[in-house]
């Protein structure tokens, strides 16, 4: 079942955002992003990390946070669609959908 989250990401063209969504690869699910590569680029995928107390172990098969980094390409409007799903199953757990509002590029005077 899709899930749109309430407000738009704003940011401007050329600048980076970033997307944290909670996982637990120990499913074997993971977060798979769609969007349009006119208007945004994949930086770097990391996750997931796991936090633990200082001292403590964490525990085997904690979850955790995915964190994406997107630099915004062109100014305008757009959505990066999160799906939950196993990469050898069509078939999807969850989706999440991110709006993105993208501003014109800042210019130095």
């Amino acid at each position: 079942m899709p899930t749109e989250t309430s407000k738009p990401i704003k940011t401007a063209a050329g600048r980076q955002f970033t997307i944290e969504i909670e996982s637990n690869p120990t499913t074997g699910y993971q977060w798979c992003p769609v969007f349009s590569e006119a208007k945004v680029r994949l930086i770097r995928h990391d996750g997931p990390r796991v936090e633990s107390k200082p001292g403590s172990r964490t525990p085997v098969g904690a979850g955790g946070v995915d964190l994406f980094v997107f630099e915004a390409l062109a100014e305008g409007e757009t959505s990066i669609q999160m799906t939950l799903k196993r990469v050898w199953e069509t078939t999807h757990l969850e989706q999440r959908t991110f709006r993105v509002s993208i501003e014109r590029a800042e210019t130095e005077t």
